[in-house]
């Protein structure tokens, strides 16, 4: 069977994890790719094999049949707009977008095109989330009454003060859009959807234009309350835990461990808990091959415009509350922003 052929948007530091995933896949392959520093993308195409152009515009001008987006959310929009106007299928990196306006413009594009539009939220991928979607699924432990994640890196020092994910204009939600969406997704993945969110940031400690501490609270549609922190500022963490009225589950290292406490008062015991089997180790190659199935055969996304809107929504509805000092209903950020 002959493989999908795809063009790359952003062959940077994510955009290469991508091409590296993509040499392991049975049904895509990435040919081209494209970068705003044409140096970026040569260097790609040095290393893997694949062709680079000038521009984004030459890169839908190519034999492909879909394109990956790992641009900077801010160009979103208009890569995807000048996508499906190609009639290129379309996978995007998270989040979909900076806001929720934009994202319903980009849906829009893709549903008049009538191409894919598939958004790369690739936590749920992971053994854990798959797990407890079943544990929680089966009652076996009872409901989820909290959700708790911290999540971020020394990204300021990591990045510096010049790069995209530091601005407010191409980032404007600091580490809640780059790295704290990951686990707002999840929270619905597992629990059902965010109703409303309150959120708190805090800024100006190391000379930024981005939210460099981020957090909130989240009121489900069922009876369960969240909670995320997120940072640019301390060493790398990735921890949720959920808190069931029969145990709590700790899931460490983005989902790829996970365990259990379920000790009796005041015993506090957490011991490793027995991961499902997933068909891939790797979300990025699931992603792909799904893509691939979806340009091919019409299967839809699992991820698609309806689960990148709500946690865009989450993530957007937290900044809207911290600057505005109240609770946001996520039907008003949906509706309005």
């Amino acid at each position: 069977m002959e493989k999908i052929r795809l063009g790359l948007a952003s062959p940077g530091i994510w955009g290469s994890n991508i091409i590296k995933a993509s040499k392991e896949s049975s049904s895509v392959e990435i040919v081209a790719c494209s970068s705003r520093r044409v140096e970026t993308a040569r260097k790609a195409a040095e290393a893997f094999g694949i062709k680079a152009v000038a521009s984004y515009e030459d890169l839908l001008a190519e034999d492909i049949q879909g394109v990956i987006i790992a641009s900077p959310h801010s160009e979103h929009l208009d890569q995807t707009r000048l996508a499906a106007q190609a009639g290129k299928h379309v996978l995007i990196e998270k989040p979909i977008a900076n806001t929720a306006k934009e994202a319903k413009k980009m849906v829009a594009a893709c549903e008049k095109a009538g191409v894919v539009l598939s958004i790369g939220h690739s936590q749920r991928r992971l053994a854990g989330p798959r797990t407890l979607k079943r544990l929680f699924e089966s009652g076996e432990y009872g409901n989820p009454v909290n959700a708790v994640a911290y999540v971020g890196l020394q990204g300021i020092d990591m990045y510096g003060t010049n790069h995209w994910l530091l601005n407010g204009e191409t980032n404007p939600g600091g580490s809640l859009y780059m790295m704290g969406v990951h686990f707002v997704e999840t929270f619905q993945y597992l629990i059902g959807p965010i109703t409303s969110v309150g959120g708190m940031v805090v800024r100006d400690l190391k000379g930024t234009t981005i939210p460099e501490i981020a957090g909130g609270i989240f009121q489900f549609e069922k009876p369960c309350l969240g909670y995320l922190g997120s940072h640019y500022i301390a060493p790398y963490n990735s921890t949720a835990s959920f808190y069931c009225e029969k145990a709590i589950f700790h899931m460490e290292k983005f989902g790829r461990e996970l365990y259990i406490q379920d000790s009796a008062f005041p015993t506090i015991e957490r011991r490793p808990f027995p991961l499902d089997a997933t068909p891939y180790d790797n979300p990025v190659l699931e992603e792909l091959e799904e893509f691939g199935l979806c340009i091919r055969e019409g299967k839809q996304p699992e991820t698609g415009a309806v689960e990148a809107i709500s946690a865009l929504a989450a993530v957007q509805g937290l900044m809207v509350s911290a600057k505005e000092h109240r609770m946001i209903d996520l039907a008003e950020i949906i509706a309005k922003y």
